[in-house]
């Protein structure tokens, strides 16, 4: 009762193109027509704003869930996986993806390939959160208020509570394990652009129960850090 679920799905919302989220990107990779792709970008709302401000857009998700207008305006649909899309290396004068890296079980991988089908001094913009650790990790929020749910309960309880089987697609990577692969892959991917985002929603549960934080980790940043937004270089 102390932490009521306050997210809720808008059956009613309008479906358009996500311009706003495009910004940046527009920012990132220029207003000259290029050649792009995304990763994990479902229906393609924010491809859609892309192909609309004159970028070719490829589309890579694990499900063909392009919406129509997408296609209509011109993004490619292509069911794939991240780490291994199948397609031509470097064909791509950038990549992008939102909200995707937290789910992808090796993202190592995944910008092994990025690096892959990117041309030599394109971008690869990542931007995604909630990371599992931090107090809406487990992505359960439409169900279940209470921040930090993934180490006060166990997983038994929580499945008694959330019913789509699709929150629990996530890597489970700790902010330790994010810097260590950016690290491991700077002979090949430059960084020109980082940040750590905080988010101390409920930080009072980790005083309050601190048995169930501190066989984790002692440090704050492990459970706060929330969203992280980096762009790369590539380096051929």
């Amino acid at each position: 009762a102390q932490y009521p679920v306050v997210y809720f799905w808008d059956d009613n919302h309008v479906i358009r193109p996500e311009t706003e989220r495009a910004q940046p990107l527009l920012k990132c990779f220029g207003s000259q027509p290029k050649n792009l792709i995304e990763i994990g970008g479902g229906p393609g709302y924010v491809a859609w704003a892309m192909a609309n401000a004159g970028h070719a857009v490829t589309c890579v998700d694990l499900l063909d869930e392009l919406y129509p207008l997408a296609a209509s305006a011109g993004v490619t649909s292509v069911v794939g996986d991240a780490a291994n899309t199948g397609l031509p290396s470097d064909s791509f004068d950038g990549y992008w993806s939102f909200n995707s890296f937290e789910h992808l079980h090796d993202p190592d991988a995944a910008l092994k390939e990025a690096w892959r089908l990117v041309k030599s001094g394109g971008l690869v913009h990542l931007d995604f959160a909630p990371i599992y650790n931090s107090p809406l990790g487990l992505h359960a929020h439409y169900e279940i208020g209470v921040p930090y749910c993934q180490h006060l309960w166990n997983t038994d309880d929580i499945a008694k509570i959330v019913s789509s089987k699709d929150l629990w697609n996530l890597n489970g990577l700790s902010i330790y394990d994010y810097r260590y692969i950016w690290s491991k892959n700077s002979n090949i991917l430059k960084t020109i652009y980082f940040s750590e985002e905080k988010d101390y929603n409920g930080i009072e549960l980790i005083s309050k129960f601190p048995s169930c934080f501190a066989n984790k980790s002692r440090d704050l940043d492990y459970f706060t850090t929330s969203k992280l937004v980096v762009t790369f270089r590539v380096l051929k």
